[in-house]
């Protein structure tokens, strides 16, 4: 997979995604690097932890926001968006 580091501009959620056929509100930040990264013609997996850690959920943030060394660490790749 590849990761992706990004800058949090605002914590507030002002895009929406699909992920699963549901929506998801995520930051104008991250949204931007996704749409930026999407013209590309490759297909590849991607964490960002926005979409992959739900951060509506204090417990779960907390636990998996110890792990972010860990699965920056592990991936093949990992972007940098600035």
């Amino acid at each position: 997979y590849t990761a992706l580091s990004y800058v949090w501009s605002s914590a507030e959620k002002v895009e929406t995604i699909w992920v699963n056929d549901k929506p998801l509100k995520i930051t104008a930040s991250l949204f931007s690097a996704l749409r930026d990264l999407r013209g590309e013609t490759r297909s590849f997996i991607l964490w960002a932890d926005g979409i992959c850690i739900n951060q509506d959920d204090d417990k779960e943030k907390g636990i998996q926001i110890r792990l972010t060394g860990r699965i920056y660490a592990e991936a093949s790749n990992t972007i940098f968006y600035l």
